[in-house]
């Protein structure tokens, strides 16, 4: 065992124990925690009760070694790993076939399906075990297999278990899932993994050993699993002395944030007017008085922007100027030319503009082209 690393208190082993291989047939003494699924699976080979099991575990679980083990209980294991894409119905037949009968297959399925039959009545001692591991197969592929061989399966006299995994089961249509009995993999407790454990040691080592609940217990969360094939890789890592402490999550310390102490900030004062440089001159405004100089003030200026905003002056209506006919500027243009040589400026030598303008032109006519009133015609009264 190298240094720093997780140890369980291991005695000297000859070998490594812990193989990731699946169990064959002839180490059904390794097999732990699967006894009740086990003991109802004999039962049925031992009294020919003919069924169709799907078994359903994560990878890693110990479906095929659980497959495996259950072999031994039988004279005939049919033993498919594989399911084929292209017509995998007809391709699982060819397969039986040729491990039951000969490898050279008829391609008709009738034929496939008559001699299997057949054999499997005529030459059985035992209910025959046909166990089909699709835990990696296509789903496709798997739901083709099923529906083109279900048919088979129900006519034929054997167990048969097929495992996968519960992705594979999510999409399994019901009606198909109905036509099998549903069985599912546990993970290991306490015990299963102290007897998984024991059990290995004991036979590549001459000291007896026992494992602790606290070791099974910190086992168990390192492999962050109760499946075998989980608990087997930190077994592994753990014997080879590639398993460092310091990289597993229970002896990692906790992280505790560095205490920050309490440093009052120092504020610097502000500079007097006293500090001031000697080149500047004290007589001169700042840049404040001179953009304050700078802007004239007019009724409804604001300090912002300096621009005159009269809203309501926006609001009042815009009377445009009439404009004047062409006779009255003919005699405004005269008038203009006489009275041009005089310099005195009175109300009729001033221009006629604005809105008014025209009309107080045509009245200033009017009254100049007024005649005085004819004698002996009116009469001047106080009424």
């Amino acid at each position: 065992m190298h240094g720093n690393t997780i140890d369980f208190g291991f005695p000297s082993l000859s070998e490594d124990p812990f193989s990731s291989s699946p169990l064959e047939k002839d180490e059904f003494d390794l097999l732990v925690g699967r006894h009740a699924l086990f003991d109802e699976l004999e039962r049925k080979i031992t009294f020919k009760s003919a069924n169709r099991i799907l078994l359903v575990g994560e990878f890693g679980s110990g479906k095929t070694s659980f497959m495996q083990c259950l072999s031994s209980r039988t004279n005939l294991h049919l033993k498919i790993d594989r399911i084929a894409f292209s017509e995998p119905g007809v391709e699982l037949l060819k397969d039986m076939y040729a491990q039951l009968i000969d490898v050279s297959t008829p391609h008709d399925y009738s034929k496939l399906n008559r001699e299997l039959r057949r054999m499997l009545h005529d030459s059985r001692q035992m209910l025959p075990l046909i166990t089909i591991d699709a835990d990696m197969a296509d789903f496709s592929s798997l739901e083709a297999c099923l529906r083109s061989s279900l048919h088979f399966f129900e006519s034929l006299p054997a167990l048969i278990i097929i495992a996968i995994n519960p992705q594979q089961q999510s999409l399994i249509s019901e009606q198909l899932l109905q036509r099998f009995e549903l069985r599912t993999m546990p993970e290991l407790g306490q015990d299963g993994i102290k007897a998984m454990v024991e059990r290995r040691i004991a036979k590549v080592a001459t000291q007896p050993y026992q494992m602790s609940s606290e070791d099974a217990n910190r086992l168990l969360q390192l492999s962050q699993s109760g499946h075998p094939g989980a608990l087997i890789r930190v077994l592994r890592n753990v014997v080879a002395g590639t398993h460092n402490a310091s990289r597993s999550p229970l002896s990692q310390p906790m992280y505790e944030p560095p205490v920050v102490e309490s440093i009052e900030e120092v504020v610097p004062e502000p500079e007097s007017v006293e500090d001031l440089p000697s080149s500047t001159d004290v007589d001169e405004p700042l840049d404040d008085e001179l953009v304050e100089e700078e802007w004239e003030r007019t009724p409804g200026m604001t300090e912002a922007s300096g621009f005159d905003l009269d809203f309501q002056i926006l609001d009042e209506p815009l009377e445009l100027p009439e404009e004047e006919p062409e006779d009255d500027l003919i005699k405004h243009s005269e008038v203009q030319d006489e009275d041009s040589e005089d310099s005195y400026v009175t109300d009729r030598t001033l221009p006629f503009v604005g809105a008014f303008g025209g009309l107080r032109n045509r009245n200033i006519i009017a009254i100049e082209d007024k005649g005085p009133a004819p004698e002996g015609q009116f009469r001047e009264t106080d009424e």
